[in-house]
């Protein structure tokens, strides 16, 4: 995977959560690839009866203070509707990023996607009970 290119959120509803997945660039700091991704993933959060959204960056090596801003601005928005956000896939440096920004206390992070969808249910009782 080339270290800029177009980047890609792909999603899909498992166990009536939302997991969205970035790809397609590995570093995240353009402007308008930033811009790319806040709108995918506002949009993936006001999808109808959706209350969990995982975000997957398993593909994605470094990304800046601009996606730092959007994943506070996109949880806040989340919460407000009773939702929870968990984060996961993070590699070391981004994962350190959080530690160091104190943004690792605000945020569910997990190692993978089940876990993040395990997360999410222990945080919202419905969502254990809901069916993918």
């Amino acid at each position: 995977m080339a270290e800029t290119g177009e980047v890609v959120v792909e999603s899909r509803q498992s166990d009536g959560v939302m997991v969205a997945r970035i790809g397609g660039c590995r570093a995240l700091f353009d402007e308008r690839v930033i811009r790319k991704v806040r709108e995918s993933l506002f949009q993936l959060a006001a999808t109808p009866g959706i209350r969990g959204l995982v975000i997957d960056f398993s593909d994605v090596t470094q990304f800046g203070s601009c996606l730092l801003a959007v994943l506070i601005d996109l949880d806040s928005t989340i919460q407000r509707t009773g939702g929870s956000l968990a984060l996961c896939g993070l590699g070391i440096h981004i994962e350190r990023v959080f530690q160091v920004t104190k943004l690792d206390q605000r945020f569910s992070i997990c190692k993978d996607e089940p876990s993040a969808i395990q997360a999410l249910r222990q945080n919202e009782p419905d969502l254990a009970t809901r069916q993918g």
